[in-house]
């Protein structure tokens, strides 16, 4: 399934742009860790934002539905501005189907954007492909895959994701 997507990044911003999102988001944020039983999957500082803000980052991702996946979307997108510093992850496969804002849609289309490269570890992760990500690279992919973010092991990796909701899937 994974080649059938032909995932990559997207240069779609320059340093400046990226750094001015991690000056204007990079504080009140919210420390969100999830736990099982016997297992912590999810460390990460995040907080809601509006994508509305980022013309760029808004029309990069219709596009990419546009061109590669044409999913019926509706008019809700969850985005979200997250920090992972030295040990922070989110190494549990998962999906991004069920929408944590909005019960009556589901998530379709998963991104994320990458603000910054000082730091180690991090990789992202989709089914058992290692994704290269780089500063002002974004990454637009179906809900339904699974994925991951490995610990981080030096420095802060900073990014923005989201999530575009549509009706159930036909």
């Amino acid at each position: 399934m994974f080649d059938q997507f032909q995932l990559k990044w997207v240069d779609i911003v320059n340093d400046e742009y990226c750094s001015s999102i991690i000056a204007k988001h990079d504080c009140d944020l919210h420390h969100l860790v999830q736990e099982t039983e016997d297992y912590q999957s999810r460390d990460v500082y995040i907080k809601t934002i509006d994508i509305n803000e980022y013309p760029e980052l808004l029309g990069s991702v219709l596009h990419a539905n546009e061109k590669f996946f044409k999913f019926q979307l509706g008019n809700s997108v969850e985005c979200y501005f997250a920090k992972y510093p030295t040990g922070s992850h989110y190494d549990t496969m998962h999906m991004d189907c069920k929408s944590g804002l909005d019960h009556m849609l589901q998530r379709k289309i998963s991104f994320t954007l990458t603000l910054n490269d000082q730091y180690e570890g991090g990789e992202f992760c989709v089914h058992d492909h290692t994704l290269e990500a780089k500063k002002g690279r974004l990454l637009v992919f179906p809900s339904f895959l699974l994925h991951a973010v490995s610990k981080i092991t030096a420095g802060t990796r900073y990014c923005v994701f989201g999530f575009f909701l549509g009706p159930d899937w036909r």
